[in-house]
């Protein structure tokens, strides 16, 4: 009886890590998602804004405000993106 005691309280020990190493993995997984997004979310801003740039540059240089090395600059920041 003792050992057989002893044998369930191993098989209840393991299956609780398992499950919390299931559940470990699970909240690492969501946040490297949470993560993936928010550098996601980052990097979308970062591309609205150089395309915004380009726009700028472009009307400039068709007024005749700037020279079209604005432009160029403004395609090369875009893209790096």
């Amino acid at each position: 009886m003792l050992y057989a005691r002893a044998g369930f309280d191993a098989n209840v020990a393991a299956y609780r890590n398992h499950r919390l190493t299931a559940f470990q993995e699970v909240q690492d997984d969501l946040t490297a998602l949470s993560v993936f997004i928010r550098a996601q979310e980052s990097q979308q801003l970062a591309v609205d804004a150089a395309r915004r740039t380009l726009d700028i540059s472009t009307n400039r240089y068709t007024g005749g405000l700037v020279s079209y090395l604005d432009v160029v600059t403004a395609q090369q920041n875009l893209a790096k993106q």
